[in-house]
């Protein structure tokens, strides 16, 4: 799944990845990854177990994302099968939005 995310990105913002930082977890712990971030050159960051303010940014993004996922079906009266289309669509607004302290998107700021 990194793969095809990584490829796509790089395709997108003509650049090159250059880390690749997770929490640890077991879905990130194998030789298929570790082998293809080798050969691309990415340096692989993992924070210590356990402690998410290692990863503050992320974290609240995720909560963040939840809650809003959450509006989103309880405020169009969406079943929960459709998480996946709620999250997209958070997604998508929130990186188009301004946010508290900064003058520019996120998705302004991956432009170059």
């Amino acid at each position: 799944m990194f793969v095809r995310f990584q490829r796509r990105t790089e395709l997108f913002l003509d650049r090159k990845t250059v880390s690749f930082k997770t929490d640890g977890g077991l879905e990130f712990c194998n030789k298929d990854l570790d082998n293809f971030l080798e050969l691309q050159g990415i340096d692989q960051e993992e924070t210590n177990p356990y402690t998410p303010k290692q990863n503050a940014v992320a974290e609240m993004y995720n909560l963040t994302a939840l809650d809003g996922v959450k509006a989103l079906l309880k405020s169009n009266g969406a079943a929960q099968r459709f998480w996946g289309e709620a999250l997209l669509c958070f997604t998508y607004t929130w990186s188009r939005v301004c946010q508290k302290d900064y003058k520019k998107t996120p998705f302004e700021n991956i432009q170059v």
